[in-house]
């Protein structure tokens, strides 16, 4: 009789545990990887996946297509090359530049590093182009050009290409391309380092340029897809060098919005005259702080980052937390895809590592939950989520493979 007692006891606590988790928005669901294909990457790997494609450029030469599906291989194209020239790996683009629309075009820098000297300063520069690929078929050259560094939007309809105009002056260039005929829609001189990508505003596409403002802060510029300015604002300069003191934008909202933004510790949103219309402070002890928006949604996605512990918050526009992660130890990165987040966790000296993804889309039946998925690899891996949140891509550092998985 008491074994029955402490049985049904022990599986009242273990079922109140389970409720208590799915309350609380941490239901943990243990679901196994599909394993779709292995797909060999030497020399390089891969550098875009989508919910309908995966793009691995191999020894930095041959750019290859595969349907995430199946894994069955679409096509390949052989990126033209000349002496030193080839095809700079970009798949540390990848989180930003990975268009969210079923579509296998990327643009690929082909460009050849060159040591430029004058009055006794020697800098090494890359010389080169952008080559836009789609279909198997290189649909258009831009450049030449220094330092080229592409995007591409969204939707897939243009990419945006940042540029020096000198490699020993700090004025940039900016162009947006047509990326179905090649042709430059706009561009821009622009003083001083900047930068400019794509940014997405309550679904509609726009363009967002930082650059170092006078004051030690950052100035962005919003401007539109025809290239007229929208918003203009300038960010306070960092209290200190340190990076759990810097000021970061996360997310500007369309004219009249304002804009959201990490100052420290503090998450605020600043309307466009300046005045902090809500602040949240987050929790101290952490060495680094980060926020993202979350595309699809009305919400900003915010890590606290240190050695051996790490969370995630999100936070809707009017500052309410939405949610927020359990304690991730073994946090390697995170990004966001359309209506959610993820991460990778892997523990140092182990081969075992997990991917969790959280849907947050709006009226979803599993909004909030966390789907976690272990795996084994014989070395680190590079993980990466696609947009949609459907596949994983896991590259192995060592065998020079690419496992496309499904997640959902």
């Amino acid at each position: 009789m008491r074994m029955m007692q402490r049985r049904a006891w022990a599986l009242t606590v273990i079922l109140l545990v389970a409720l208590l988790a799915a309350c609380s928005g941490h239901r943990f669901l243990d679901q196994p990887l599909h394993e779709i294909a292995r797909i060999p990457a030497p020399g390089g790997g891969y550098e875009a996946l989508r919910d309908g494609y995966l793009l691995v450029l191999a020894g930095n030469r041959h750019l290859r297509c595969y349907r995430t599906a199946d894994g069955s291989a679409l096509w390949e194209v052989a990126v033209p090359s000349e002496g030193e020239e080839r095809v700079w790996s970009t798949g540390f683009l990848r989180g930003i530049y990975a268009a969210r629309v079923a579509t296998d075009a990327i643009p690929l820098v082909v460009a050849r590093t060159k040591w430029v000297a004058r009055g006794g300063d020697v800098r090494a520069t890359s010389g080169g182009a952008v080559v836009y690929v789609s279909g198997g078929q290189i649909r258009w050259k831009f450049g030449p050009l220094y330092d080229p560094y592409p995007y591409m939007s969204e939707d897939g309809r243009w990419v945006l290409i940042n540029a020096l105009v000198d490699p020993f002056d700090e004025k940039t260039l900016v162009f947006l391309i047509d990326a179905e005929s090649g042709q430059v829609v706009w561009h821009r001189d622009l003083a001083g380092a900047a930068r400019a990508q794509p940014h997405e505003v309550s679904g509609e596409e726009r363009v967002l340029i930082t650059s170092r403002a006078s004051t030690g802060g950052e100035a962005a510029v919003l401007l539109d897809l025809q290239g007229r300015e929208l918003v203009r604002f300038t960010m306070p300069p960092p209290a200190s060098e340190s990076l759990s003191e810097r000021v970061q934008l996360v997310a500007v909202l369309d004219e009249g919005g304002g804009h959201i933004r990490l100052r420290g510790r503090v998450l605020e949103r600043v309307c466009d005259g300046g005045q902090v219309l809500w602040s949240r402070v987050l929790p101290r002890g952490f060495e680094r702080y980060e926020g993202r928006p979350v595309p699809g949604t009305d919400l900003v996605a915010v890590s606290m980052e240190r050695s051996g512990a790490n969370r995630l918050g999100v936070f809707t526009l009017a500052g309410e937390r939405m949610w927020e992660s359990p304690g991730l130890p073994h946090l390697a990165y995170w990004g966001v895809a359309t209506g959610g987040i993820w991460w990778h966790s892997f523990r140092r000296g182990s081969n075992k590592g997990e991917i969790c993804v959280v849907d947050l889309s709006p009226g979803s039946a599993g909004a909030g939950r966390i789907r976690r998925y272990a795996y084994t690899a014989d070395a680190y891996s590079d993980v990466y989520v696609s947009p949609g949140g459907a596949y994983a891509a896991i590259r192995t550092m060592e065998i020079g493979q690419v496992l496309l998985l499904r997640l959902r």
